[in-house]
């Protein structure tokens, strides 16, 4: 049977092992969360950006029914630059998507200048846009308030109370006119909870391994309390049984010094 010490070092090296997993587990969880935090801002702002583009279109509509002239309506729609056409991987590709993305920035920005000034801005149809399309892409977020902001003077010149909650937990701020530096800020609740739903999995992964980590830390303790008390116990009979032996050769010993 090993001793106690070499059951302790034993005991010592997988508890150093297990607890350099854990916090290397922790790094990788750390830098998924950010990762995720990034994806999930990057995911606001394509929604915010296609809700845009659908207001407008909804005020282009609105404007060629209110007008006797013969304004037709403009259909910005950004999937067109991920069709069949762009989806190959070669360099021309990925010239064309930018070239197109480009092209459709600019021909938001030149709507916007020429029909916010004659129909504002509707920011309670851009809030339930915005929802619609958190929604579409899996995001379970609360808007609470869209302000549009002069970035020139940061002075406000409107804005939308969605909710009455007060505290305003984030804000994105999306440029929609940059040459007149118009910007629509949106609070939005905590998307923490957003991201913590898209690591469930490793998050679940992670609780078990703690829990077996646990489980085999007692394990060991129990292992090592018991082995100490066996150990104790074979010393204390040792003992007992080498006095009991060793007073009767005494005696023996002390009459044979009589004699």
């Amino acid at each position: 049977m090993d001793s106690i010490g070499a059951i302790k070092r034993r005991f010592t090296v997988i508890i150093s092992g297990l607890s350099l997993l854990f916090i290397v587990n922790i790094f990788y969880l750390t830098e998924l969360y950010y990762a995720i935090k990034s994806e999930t801002g990057n995911i606001v702002f394509l929604s915010i950006e296609d809700a845009d583009n659908e207001e407008l279109q909804l005020r282009l509509e609105a404007i060629s029914l209110l007008s006797d002239s013969s304004i037709h309506s403009i259909s910005i729609d950004k999937s067109y630059a991920v069709n069949s056409d762009f989806r190959d991987n070669d360099e021309k590709s990925y010239v064309n998507t930018i070239i197109f993305n480009q092209l459709m920035k600019e021909i938001r920005l030149t709507v916007h200048q020429n029909i916010d000034s004659i129909l504002p801005v509707d920011l309670q149809k851009l809030d339930s846009l915005i929802l619609s399309n958190f929604e579409k892409r899996g995001i379970h977020s609360q808007l609470h308030c869209i302000e549009i902001i002069d970035l020139n003077t940061g002075n406000l010149m409107s804005s939308f109370q969605s909710s009455n909650t007060k505290t305003k937990d984030g804000f994105y701020l999306y440029e929609y006119d940059t040459e007149n530096k118009y910007a629509y800020k949106i609070y939005t609740a905590s998307l923490t909870g957003v991201i913590l739903r898209r690591m469930s999995g490793i998050l679940a992964t992670t609780f078990l391994t703690i829990i077996l980590l646990g489980y085999v830390f007692i394990y060991f303790i129990r292992t090592v309390v018991k082995l100490k008390t066996l150990e104790e116990m074979k010393r204390d009979f040792t003992n007992n049984m080498t006095h009991e032996l060793k007073t009767p050769i005494s005696v023996a010993y002390s009459a044979v010094d009589i004699c």
